[in-house]
């Protein structure tokens, strides 16, 4: 290996190690402070770029541990509080972070997970069977759903998976509920529905319509945008590159369904750009120095006196000059909506060049300098176009997730549309509530929505 590149090794190797120990010693010190996640995030941070650091191995393993102990104090604190279903959360977290972590209690830990584990265990068996009587097969589901690494541990899923079987009938008649509820634009309660039975055991054969009314499979520019001068239109594939990038980011947005129609928005402007470059004399003022002598070499008499005349060099430069001006009005009719953007912009660029190369004055060639046009529209147009896009975006949020919508919109449909990017709205939740007896996202996490 030539010198070079073993001494380009060591420094890399240095630094990575140097990196890692710095890491380390930042656990180190939070795991002192009482910071376990803090330091286990450390330690965890120094294995990735050293995985054969047993220091922050063994690091990461006792800061794991002490979280285990912190999270059982905070059980046993809970349930002295006489709040048993938030301890039984807690003490979930720690059967979850022991089998994610492959950790098994030891010692006091242990201990005080046994002590636990045997107060939870009959109040569980006792919950299971309240909530089963109460007939809401949704929150039933969500209780051994939170819990049911608890409950496999007190061997109770027997129980769980019999009260199910019990409460299936009151599902499926649920899952005709929601059947008769889908209409042929309900294309996102379609999704609940069909997750909903299909977990229950049964099919949901609807005919949804071929499109959404709601959304749009494409963005169509209506362009009336005047390019003035040949230069302009030289330039167009900036305003253009844009377009397609707005086109691509819309195909990703929450408004895209490819069984949707085709959202139209009209641009009108101007997009004029100016380049001229002409020719013009400039100067270069410079000095010439010469000795004269008199007299004669190596007498008295002789002596030297330094000239100095001033000069000057008349050369050609090109003075460049560039202008951009543009004005441009995004418009779109959204479901009644008129949403309008206006994006203008200015800018000059002054530059001189030249090909002289004189070296009495020091003068070399210079080139022109350019307006960087990329880099204006990324500053300029791209900001503005999407503020557009963002304005387009928040109009899902005026449709579905104001009170008035579902006025004009089936309920259920805007519910499920509402929750797409809201998913902890009140309206939501209640209607969730209501329905289900649990929260939108418990909801989504039971029937993998």
């Amino acid at each position: 290996m030539p010198d070079f590149a073993l001494k380009l090794l060591l420094v890399m190797l240095t630094i990575l190690l140097s990196s890692c120990t710095s890491l380390k010693n930042k656990g180190d010190k939070s795991f002192e402070s009482g910071l376990f996640k803090e330091a286990a995030d450390y330690y965890l941070q120094a294995l990735k770029k050293n995985p054969d650091d047993i220091d922050a191995r063994l690091g990461l393993e006792r800061a794991r541990y002490k979280i285990i102990d912190q999270n059982l104090i905070d059980v046993r604190m809970l349930r002295l509080a006489n709040n048993q279903y938030e301890a039984a959360l807690k003490l979930e977290e720690v059967y979850q972070s022991q089998k994610a972590w492959g950790l098994t209690a030891k010692g006091a830990v242990a201990y005080t997970l046994k002590e636990e584990f045997n107060y939870a265990r009959p109040w569980l068996e006792e919950q299971l069977k309240n909530i089963y009587s109460l007939g809401n097969v949704d929150r039933f589901l969500w209780f051994a759903y939170s819990l049911k690494n608890l409950l496999t541990a007190s061997s109770l899923n027997k129980q769980v998976d019999g009260y199910k079987q019990k409460l299936t009938p009151t599902a499926l008649r649920n899952c005709q509920s929601l059947k008769q509820s889908l209409k042929s634009q309900s294309f996102e309660f379609y999704r609940l529905a069909k997750s909903y039975c299909t977990y229950w055991g049964d099919s949901v054969n609807f005919k949804l319509d071929k499109i959404d009314k709601d959304r749009f499979k494409q963005v169509r520019f209506s362009n009336r945008v005047r390019y003035e001068g040949r230069q302009s239109r030289e330039k167009s594939y900036l305003f253009d590159n844009h377009l397609s990038d707005f086109q691509n980011r819309f195909q990703k947005s929450i408004w895209y369904s490819s069984a949707g129609r085709t959202l139209v928005v009209d641009i009108e402007g101007r997009l004029n750009y100016r380049r001229t470059i002409r020719e013009d004399k400039q100067s270069k003022d410079y000095q010439i120095k010469r000795i004269e002598e008199s007299g004669q070499k190596g007498t008295a008499d002789y002596k030297t006196e330094t000239i100095v005349e001033d000069k000057v060099h008349y050369y050609t430069v090109q003075k460049k000059y560039e202008k951009i001006v543009s004005n441009f009005n995004f418009s779109t009719l959204l479901h009644g909506n008129q949403l309008v953007q206006n994006i203008g912009f200015e800018e000059e660029h002054h530059s001189v060049g030249h090909s002289e190369r004189h070296k009495p004055s020091g003068l070399k060639p210079k080139k022109h300098t350019s307006m960087n046009l990329e880099r204006i529209f990324q500053r300029r147009f791209a900001s503005k176009l999407d503020q557009f896009y963002y304005n387009i975006e928040r109009e899902w949020q005026t449709r579905y997730c104001k009170s008035n919508s579902y006025e004009t919109f089936q309920l259920e449909e805007s519910i499920m549309r509402c929750a797409l990017i809201e998913p902890d709205n009140t309206g939501v939740d209640n209607w969730f509530e209501n329905k289900f007896g649990i929260k939108y996202r418990e909801f989504r996490r039971i029937y993998g929505l």
